[in-house]
């Protein structure tokens, strides 16, 4: 934990906002190395189905995403506010609440798989393998949000540092 408001700011900003930086670095580098390794080995038709799901994947997470962000701006209230005991609170209610939100996603996603890439109009030659990808996505969003959620709260009491390492280790 670390307290933001006790320092020089441009220095406090500056060593809270570069492993940000560099976590968004890794993030785009592990995606541009996947559709390398996809197009490379995998071919055309593989890289044009990981293409046609992207829109679903990005939509989801996404939303996942922002979800981790906004529960953990109560939990940075809390914490700014120094009752530590509701920051307890604020960030297992978002795992709670969160967990729950992804599993529903999960189960919605699986079950309608199909009618939702028909109606992102992917090609016929492609929705076999396209399903097969987006289907390993989507049954893991619960374990994407935890990451998210817990990287949020980490990012919500001032430590930057924690969640870069994790995702340069699962990279």
């Amino acid at each position: 934990m670390k307290d933001l408001t006790k320092g020089k700011p441009s220095t406090l900003i500056l060593a809270f906002a570069l492993p940000i930086f560099f976590a968004n670095l890794l993030q785009l580098t592990y995606s541009l190395v996947d559709t390398r390794i996809v197009g490379t080995f995998l071919g055309e038709d593989a890289l044009a189905e990981v293409g046609a799901t992207s829109t679903l994947s990005n939509l989801i997470i996404g939303f996942l995403q922002g979800l981790s962000g906004g529960f953990a701006i109560i939990t940075a209230q809390k914490f700014g506010a120094k009752d530590y005991k509701d920051v307890k609170k604020s960030f297992a209610m978002s795992l709670l609440i969160g967990t729950g939100i992804a599993l529903f996603f999960t189960i919605f996603g699986l079950l309608f798989l199909q009618p939702i890439l028909k109606m992102l109009n992917v090609p016929a030659n492609l929705l076999e393998t396209a399903k097969s990808y987006i289907f390993i996505i989507i049954a893991g969003l619960v374990v994407t949000y935890l990451y998210d959620a817990c990287a949020a709260a980490l990012r919500a009491i001032g430590d930057t540092v924690t969640p870069l390492i994790i995702l340069a280790v699962s990279v």
